[in-house]
């Protein structure tokens, strides 16, 4: 059907509401056109007459199947390259948006900062709550102390690879990790030390 071109067109563009827009002058132009093939056309329209009242039924009901598959699409799109959990971008959306910041780089002529984040003492809540960790953190109360250790490498002048740049980043990252342990203990013991005397 010629009329499904447009239709399709729009919804492989990924634009619902133009697609719905197409669909509604589509569906609007149904009955002025037959009405033009009757008088300039007659054999033409009487060959369509009898299907032209669920032509525009058609052209409703595919757009609004358009419009729920590209719903469907943008939100597995979306899923694909976040956690569910946490709704954070996931591995595969790093190693795309990694791949863009090269391209731009070489492209430009330029660099990239790339940072290691790891939350200090995580692994120890991880291990002892696991997946559970959600609802301890929901239902009780704060206040709560998190720190964080990061490490920095900067696109070209530290490598040219992911592995490279997370190579130099996590081994800086883990001597903030070891400074911070260091200066934990000490602030520890200077407590501990203070409350004895």
């Amino acid at each position: 059907m010629p009329m499904a071109c447009p239709v399709a067109y729009f919804f492989l563009r990924q634009t619902p509401k133009l697609t719905m827009g197409v669909v509604f002058i589509l569906w609007g132009l149904v009955f002025p056109v037959y009405s033009l093939l009757i008088l300039h056309a007659p054999a033409i329209s009487a060959h369509i007459g009898a299907e032209i009242w669920n032509l525009p039924k058609f052209l409703a009901a595919a757009s609004m199947m358009l419009v729920l598959l590209e719903e469907r699409i943008s939100l597995a799109t979306h899923l694909a390259g976040h956690d569910t959990l946490t709704g954070l971008p996931n591995r595969r959306l790093y190693a795309d948006r990694f791949e863009q910041a090269v391209a731009q780089a070489i492209r430009d002529n330029g660099g990239f900062g790339f940072l290691v984040i790891d939350l200090n003492r995580f692994k120890q809540v991880n291990d002892a709550l696991g997946q559970s960790l959600e609802a301890p953190i929901l239902i009780a109360e704060g206040p709560y102390h998190v720190s964080a250790s990061v490490g920095a490498a900067v696109y070209p002048a530290d490598g040219l690879s992911e592995s490279q740049l997370h190579a130099v980043a996590d081994e800086r990252m883990y001597a903030g990790k070891e400074q911070h342990r260091i200066e934990s203990a000490r602030h520890e013991q200077a407590i501990n030390h203070s409350n004895r005397a």
